[in-house]
């Protein structure tokens, strides 16, 4: 299982593959900090520096932008 940082315009998660979802954060630091508590909890990988945007107006946007 891998932990990662989803990110929206003003808030971020930390988010798992076995399903665990984080509070939502105003900083991005304190979702990373969610993300590998999370890791060490259960033993699952934390994946770094990804964080994956999600765009709630993709055609304003023009596409997801990665931070």
């Amino acid at each position: 299982m891998q932990v990662h940082v989803e990110a929206t315009e003003l808030r971020k998660r930390a988010v798992c593959d076995c399903g665990w979802r984080g509070k939502r954060r105003w900083l991005r630091g304190v979702a990373v900090v969610d993300a590998h508590l999370h890791a060490a909890e259960t033993s699952h990988l934390p994946l770094g520096a990804r964080v994956d945007e999600v765009a709630e107006h993709q055609s304003f946007k023009g596409g997801s932008r990665r931070l």
